[in-house]
């Protein structure tokens, strides 16, 4: 039983792993994109663009580290944590998808201040 509870999680996991690197992706290259094709912003934001995205990065890479599930021989050796879990998990992927959400409105309004937005997840800890 405890054997296909992993598969399981592991199965999971791994769906949740790929929409979530490949809706980043898209909206990352859309973004930078219509930063190079179209300047907006300016060509010479790219760097604070780069530098909004680091807790994006940051939370990702965590996400995928102690998320993904680990395979020998096609047998589950850890099928990582729980990515359904609330907690320090939920609030990363909330930072994920803020920072994806921020990206966007870049691209509509063409100004680096819709980052601003990515302040409330700090302003939100407190709260809690």
């Amino acid at each position: 039983m405890a054997g296909a509870a992993a598969k399981k999680q592991a199965v999971s996991n791994n769906k949740i792993l790929k929409g979530l690197h490949t809706c980043s992706l898209a909206v990352n290259v859309f973004s930078i994109l219509v930063i190079l094709i179209f300047n907006r912003p300016n060509v010479s934001k790219l760097k604070y663009y780069l530098m909004f995205n680091g807790p994006l990065i940051t939370s990702e890479y965590m996400i995928e580290k102690y998320g993904r599930p680990k395979y020998k021989e096609g047998v589950v050796l850890n099928e990582g944590i729980d990515l359904k879990q609330e907690g320090l998990t939920e609030y990363m992927f909330d930072v994920v998808y803020l920072t994806l959400f921020c990206d966007v409105l870049m691209c509509v309004f063409g100004s680096l201040k819709v980052f601003y937005i990515l302040l409330l997840v700090p302003a939100f800890a407190g709260y809690k």
